[in-house]
């Protein structure tokens, strides 16, 4: 109910708050639901896709039903906090490693530097030391 109580409150305080409603809950989706129900991670976003059109079309009408089927949903989704976590790590590495060189075999002739080393399908050959 709580969640319920404080989404109306900003979806009621104006077009802002709206805004930011909107976005906050498909960060939200995607930080705690994310790969745990994928059904409902595609819900929300269709539901936010069409809350926006509806608010624009009736000049700032909230579409209180289905901003409350998202909620629920939400609550009811099963959680998983892997996506955020994966981002966490991607930065850590990116900001203390840098950017990593990809390996030989990655660049093959669908690449402008496997092209530039000739490689061709042979190059994609177990035997010949590609990918296995």
């Amino acid at each position: 109910m709580l969640a319920a109580q404080y989404v109306m409150e900003f979806a009621e305080s104006g077009k802002t708050s709206w805004s930011n409603l909107m976005t906050t809950l498909i960060v939200i989706a995607n930080e705690d639901i994310g790969p745990a129900d994928w059904e409902v991670l595609h819900f929300v976003q269709v539901s936010i896709m069409e809350l926006r059109a509806h608010y624009e079309r009736t000049n700032g009408d909230t579409h209180g039903l289905l901003l409350m089927n998202v909620i629920m949903r939400m609550c009811r989704a099963a959680k998983c906090r892997d996506s955020g976590h994966l981002l966490t790590i991607a930065k850590y590495m990116l900001d203390n490693y840098g950017v990593p060189e990809p390996p030989d075999c990655a660049y093959d002739m669908h690449t402008s530097r496997g092209k530039r080393m000739g490689r061709g399908i042979e190059h994609l050959s177990p035997r010949r030391g590609g990918i296995e």
